[in-house]
C-alpha cells in the first residue's frame, strides 16, 4: 500500500470522524432549538404553518449523519471497498438533498414572516377560547418569557379580541397570586412576532453556519472515499 493511498485512508478517517461530531452537534442543536421553542411553536399549530417539524427534522437529520458516518469510518478502518462505496453513494444523495433544500430555504424565506403571523394570529384569537386553554397558556409564557405583547403589539388585546384590558403576562405580572392586569402604558410595547421571527432567524443563521460547515466536509469525504475506491479497483488497496 503505497504512502498516498495510507494519508488518504487516514485523511477519509479522520473526516469521517469529524462527521460523526457533526451529526452529534446537529443531534444537540435540533434539542435545544426544540426544548427552547417547544412553548413558542405551539402558538402555531394552526393554518399552514409547521414550524414545530423543523427541530425533529434537525434531530433525524442528525441521526442519519451520524450513522452513515459509521461506514465511512468502518470501510477506512477495514479496508472495505463495499462500505466506502456505500458511504460514498449516501453522502452524495444527502449532500444533494441538501443543496436542493437550500434552494427551497431561500425561495420561501421571504414568506417567512408572514407565514408566521398567520399562524400565531390563528392562535391568538383563540385567547379567550375556553376550549382550548392551552393557547392562553402558551401566550401567557411566551409574553413572560420573551417581554413581548400581543402579535403586533398591546393594542392587539383591544382591537382584534376587544377586550377592556390587557393580561398581565404583558407587563411581568404573570406568576402572580392572583390574575393581573395592564394597562396600556405600561405593558410591553414590542409584538411577540417581531421577537420570534427573530429568534427564529438567529437559529437559522446559526443551522446555516453549521450546514456550510458540515457541506465541507461532506464534499472531502465524497472525495477520499471515491479516490480509495477507485485505487481498490486497481489492487492498490483491498
Amino acid at each position: 500500500m503505497g504512502l498516498g493511498v495510507q494519508t488518504a485512508r487516514f485523511l477519509l478517517f479522520i473526516f469521517n470522524f469529524l462527521f460523526f461530531v457533526m451529526g452529534i452537534v446537529i443531534i444537540t442543536v435540533g434539542a435545544i432549538v426544540a426544548s427552547k421553542s417547544g412553548a413558542n411553536y405551539n402558538l402555531l399549530s394552526e393554518g399552514s404553518t409547521k414550524f414545530t417539524e423543523v427541530p425533529v427534522a434537525v434531530i433525524i437529520v442528525g441521526v442519519i449523519v451520524t450513522l452513515v458516518s459509521f461506514f465511512g469510518c468502518f470501510g477506512a478502518a477495514r479496508n472495505s471497498r463495499a462500505f466506502l462505496l456505500t458511504f460514498a453513494i449516501i453522502v452524495s444523495i444527502i449532500f444533494v438533498l441538501e443543496f436542493g433544500l437550500g434552494i427551497a430555504a431561500y425561495v420561501f424565506h421571504g414568506k417567512l414572516g408572514d407565514a408566521l403571523k398567520d399562524g400565531m394570529m390563528n392562535t391568538f384569537k383563540n385567547y379567550k377560547n375556553d376550549t382550548v386553554p392551552e393557547y392562553k397558556k402558551d401566550w401567557d409564557n411566551i409574553q413572560d418569557d420573551l417581554s413581548c405583547c400581543g402579535v403586533n403589539g398591546p393594542a392587539d388585546y383591544l382591537k382584534e379580541l376587544q377586550m377592556i384590558s390587557i393580561p398581565g403576562s404583558c407587563c411581568g405580572k404573570l406568576n402572580t397570586t392572583t390574575p393581573q392586569t395592564c394597562g396600556l402604558e405600561e405593558a410591553y410595547p414590542t409584538g411577540c412576532w417581531d421577537k420570534l421571527l427573530k429568534n427564529i432567524e438567529g437559529q437559522s443563521a446559526l443551522l446555516g453556519a453549521i450546514g456550510i460547515a458540515f457541506a465541507f466536509i461532506q464534499l472531502l469525504g465524497i472525495v477520499m472515499s471515491c479516490c480509495l475506491v477507485k485505487r481498490s479497483k486497481y489492487g492498490e488497496y483491498v
